[in-house]
């Protein structure tokens, strides 16, 4: 078993990515705008489509923490496990998981709440974590989220 790097994970990145994009784009066709509601007055308002598809990637995401492979991963027989290639126990996987897409739950409660602050940093907390999937192209093959994890990926079957 070995660890993967930046192209089968880019690949399976990319058909996750299609594959969202396809659901997401018939579910905004089929509701549109009268699934609009504005929250909050004069004070600015949200959409409450834009949160329900915003929750469908997170939602799907969530794959990593209970099979630790996205659809995507699976296709192309991709694990995450423990950085030793050992099964990573299900803490670890949330945990990975948590940090992959803290910038976009931290933004999330900005536009909920519509406080500014937290969509801001939800701002430079993404961008971190971006730069940090660079870090793919190193030795470990890890990302930022997997050395803060302590897991990696790796080819199966």
């Amino acid at each position: 078993m070995e660890r993967v790097g930046f192209g089968p994970r880019f690949l399976a990145a990319l058909i996750d990515g299609v594959s969202l994009l396809i659901v997401l784009s018939i579910l905004g066709a089929i509701f549109g705008m009268s699934a609009t509601v504005a929250f909050g007055g004069n004070t600015g308002g949200f959409s409450i489509l834009a949160i329900i598809l915003s929750l469908i990637p997170l939602g799907y995401s969530t794959t990593e923490i209970f099979q630790a492979a996205t659809p995507g991963k699976q296709l192309m027989k991709l694990k995450i496990k423990n950085e030793d290639g050992t099964d990573a126990d299900e803490n670890v996987l949330k945990k990975r998981w948590a940090i992959k897409w803290s910038g976009f739950l931290i933004s999330m409660i900005g536009t909920i709440t519509t406080l500014s602050i937290f969509s801001v940093l939800g701002t430079l907390v993404g961008i971190i974590v971006f730069l940090g999937t660079f870090l793919v192209l190193t030795e470990g093959f890890q990302t930022l989220a997997d050395k803060l994890a302590k897991t990696a990926v790796y080819k199966i079957g």
